[in-house]
């Protein structure tokens, strides 16, 4: 049975909305995490065993024995998020002196980041729960992902644009027929939309104003194809860090997995944070009992610049033996631009994370020998402006051909990556 309990007072509760988070610990005055449960066994054993020897679908959806719905649900909604490619990167040794080292790249997903996973259970059950309409915070992947798939199931959608978001993002959530509202008083709307309107927040597991439990649950399938792909458990992930869900469904993926008996350890969880806006570094470094809140947080990363974060993320940290490392803007766009020589754009909050695996070398927080997973979460291709303003050379305005004839002579002489 799938149910959710509080992580705080441990009460449980049905499936369903609960804007505020756990009903018993919103009577006494305080903030309850609810999260999914279910009971493990034999047959959840079995049915995940079946989901890995079946034929690979691009769908969140294979694993939906550890999902709070089935596929089989009427409103069951996807786009093919999912089974996204796991590259093997000897090529980074030259850039963080690793020996083995992946990176599973999220960027192939519907809307190009890995959001597509959470919002594809979030949506579905936002429609099953017959949720009067999605809201979504967001500094642009968040917001565009959820426009998708609240438009594909035919849900109305309101996305609340931060000011630093691209006009990439707000043509997105736009194109796919969602409501965008840029604003800086984003907080105000949401608790508006959601405690008087009775919209569902598709925020964060540990949001204050409007928590979901829901799009976490979806982040752990990023562990099991993992498991699968490189047939056992790597020595550590690197996850870019902003609220934290991603890096707490990736660890309780893991964690199911060796409850279950599938696999015998769960890899070190480390994860990455712009030295500008780390408040999990600070707490889980600190042995601090809730995560600060930053008054002003600072980094061109945009999409893991959040003022806090959540709990269950230094849960994942700790249980793991991993670890919260920092990272400079310089080290970021350093590993954006060595990832980008070699084909692979992402945007700069991406790149942290092969930032982090160069950074937790040096700190000894992983080795050399270690086999690492670098996750890298969203298309730098919607970024623009950002993106053009780190990269204006390399491009000619209609150069003369003699410009044309030197330029390839130089480029020849210069050496190809490795």
């Amino acid at each position: 049975m799938t149910r959710l309990a509080c992580r705080d007072c441990g009460r449980v509760q049905s499936l369903g909305i609960y804007p505020r988070g756990c009903p018993a610990c919103t009577q006494a005055g305080k903030h309850g995490i609810l999260e999914v449960t279910y009971e493990y066994g034999g047959a959840v054993r079995t049915a995940l065993q079946r989901a890995f020897d079946s034929p690979r679908a691009h769908s969140v959806w294979r694993f939906d024995v550890l999902l709070p719905m089935t596929a089989r649900d009427a409103h069951a909604v996807t786009l093919g998020e999912g089974g996204t490619p796991l590259v093997e990167a000897g090529w980074l040794s030259d850039f963080a002196s690793l020996q083995t080292v992946f990176l599973k790249n999220e960027t192939s997903n519907p809307t190009w980041c890995s959001k597509d996973r959470a919002h594809a259970l979030s949506v579905s059950v936002g429609r099953a729960l017959k949720a009067r309409g999605m809201v979504a915070v967001t500094t642009g992947n968040h917001g565009a992902s959820t426009a998708a798939y609240s438009g594909h199931a035919g849900v109305p959608c309101i996305v609340l644009l931060a000011v630093e978001s691209d006009v990439i993002h707000r043509a997105m959530v736009a194109a796919y027929g969602g409501a965008g509202i840029v604003s800086a008083h984003r907080e105000a709307l949401l608790r508006h939309l959601v405690h008087e309107l009775g919209w569902f927040a598709v925020t964060s597991m540990g949001d204050a104003d409007a928590p979901n439990p829901f799009g976490v649950e979806a982040y752990k399938t990023i562990a099991y194809e993992l498991f699968e792909d490189l047939e056992g458990v790597p020595d550590a992930v690197i996850v870019p860090a902003a609220s934290g869900d991603l890096l707490y469904g990736v660890y309780k993926g893991f964690r199911e997995l060796r409850e279950l008996g599938l696999a015998q350890t769960c890899p070190r969880l480390i994860g990455c944070q712009a030295e500008g806006a780390a408040p999990l570094a600070h707490a889980f470094h600190d042995r601090l009992n809730d995560v600060p809140v930053l008054s002003q947080p600072k980094t061109m990363a945009i999409s893991i610049g959040d003022a806090t974060g959540g709990k269950p993320a230094l849960e994942a940290v700790q249980d793991s033996g991993g670890d919260i490392v920092t990272v400079t803007d310089e080290e970021i766009l350093a590993a954006q631009r060595h990832l980008a020589s070699h084909g692979v754009l992402v945007e700069t909050a991406s790149a942290s994370s092969v930032a982090g695996a160069a950074a937790g070398l040096r700190a000894g927080v992983i080795r050399s020998r270690d086999k690492i997973v670098c996750v890298v979460t969203g298309s730098g291709a919607k970024w623009s402006t950002q993106l053009l303003s780190q990269t204006t050379a390399g491009v000619y305005l209609e150069p003369s051909p003699a410009t044309v004839w030197n330029l390839a002579h130089t480029l020849e002489k210069l050496p190809q990556p490795g």
